[in-house]
């Protein structure tokens, strides 16, 4: 490939929701810090449209600010819809005074992540090259335990990204090759116009490091809804022996519900709750963990299993598609029928038996590094610009 044919400047496009880089939440401000930081490292010019919370943490990036007065999730469905729209809409109007202004270099691609503000800026800017990350699945099957607000709204929300985006972009990208499949066979996008990029993690900064301590420590990370299926852990808790202890990392709306069933079944001694967390307590919790649990009912990808995995835990997880490219790989296991007992069983077993943990976790570090560190992300994704501009 020579360097004329070689993607020259990137327009980075955030939700106009949460600040980037996000101290809680923000998935997919996570993936738009990690993707401007592997650019610019790659030699790339990349104009990063994001509320920002610091713009020290993009050294080399042109940085354009959009206000926001979100700094985490999660939200309330009402609440979230709205800050979708309006956060769209800035993100979309900040994209194209940008764009129409000329700040977009020859060989210039925009990368779009959030569905309201690409669907503006497919129809304002069709000349401009552009790749959509789906971040947000559509209502799979298995998806309608999560409550119905949230499943109206992702209905809605699956019908706006196929219509006005993943139909108009010059590329879509998703997280899993079952999304592919799902977006080919469903939503009829040709296979050539998909391109599956895992989410990128600094695997130099989510680390392994282990300090003796007493019994087995379970971790989950995740908000405290519906969708993330949090309570069948603390069921499970109640058929664990003491020297269990879960400890719970999130918030959500079912934080009342949680703290009312800790007490009511006298789980408050073995059971850890932790909200609002910095970064870097995050990869420290991770460390101090011996395993990690995401039953979750849906998910794009899980990022938070892959920051468990390159801090060295094995998980246990549900037998589902959207956890598919996870299998195989020997770090994690997976349950086909996730309930309290099924999970109770799992973690005993593994509780009970160190050196298989340590092989899982040998492996879950491994996996991490290779599928999603930042060495091995960075040409990928400038492939998949060069692709776009031919």
């Amino acid at each position: 490939m020579s360097g004329d044919e070689e993607c020259q400047h990137v327009v980075m496009a955030s939700t106009g929701i949460v600040r980037a880089p996000p101290t809680v939440g923000g998935g997919i401000e996570a993936y738009v810090t990690d993707l401007t930081r592997i650019l610019v490292a790659k030699g790339v010019d990349v104009t990063l449209v994001s509320p920002i919370r610091s713009p020290a943490a993009f050294p080399g990036a042109e940085i354009v600010d959009v206000p926001t007065s979100f700094d985490s999730f999660p939200l309330k469905p009402v609440s979230s819809a709205l800050a979708h729209i309006l956060g769209g809409v800035s993100t979309a109007r900040a994209v194209r005074s940008c764009v129409s202004n000329g700040a977009a270099k020859p060989r210039a691609v925009l990368h779009v992540n959030e569905e309201i503000s690409a669907s503006v800026l497919l129809r304002a800017l069709p000349k401009v090259p552009t790749v959509f990350t789906l971040h947000n699945p559509p209502r799979l099957n298995g998806s309608s335990a999560t409550g119905p607000a949230d499943s109206i709204l992702r209905t809605f929300g699956g019908e706006w990204t196929r219509r006005f985006v993943v139909s108009r972009a010059d590329r879509v990208v998703v997280l899993t090759h079952y999304l592919k499949q799902y977006l080919a066979d469903e939503w009829q996008v040709p296979p050539e116009k998909i391109a599956v990029l895992p989410l990128p993690l600094d695997t130099d900064l989510y680390v392994p490091r282990r300090e003796p301590h007493d019994g087995v420590r379970v971790l989950f990370v995740g908000r405290f809804d519906l969708r993330k299926n949090v309570m069948v852990l603390l069921h499970a808790a109640r058929h664990l022996g003491p020297e269990v202890r879960l400890t719970l990392v999130g918030d959500g709306p079912l934080r009342e519900s949680i703290d009312a069933f800790l007490e009511a079944h006298d789980l408050q001694d073995r059971v850890t709750l932790l909200s609002r967390v910095s970064p870097d307590e995050l990869i420290r919790i991770y460390q101090e963990s011996d395993l990690f649990v995401l039953p979750s009912f849906l998910e794009s990808y899980g990022r938070v299993v892959i920051e468990a995995a390159a801090c060295g835990l094995p998980a246990i997880l549900p037998d589902a598609p959207y956890f598919s490219d996870f299998r195989d790989h020997g770090f994690a296991r997976f349950l086909t029928e996730f309930t309290a007992e099924a999970l109770a069983a799992a973690i005993d077993d593994l509780a009970r038996d160190p050196s298989l943990r340590e092989r899982m976790a040998q492996a879950a570090r491994r996996f991490a590094v290779e599928t999603n560190g930042y060495a091995g992300f960075g040409p990928r994704l400038k492939a998949l610009y060069a692709d776009v501009l031919g």
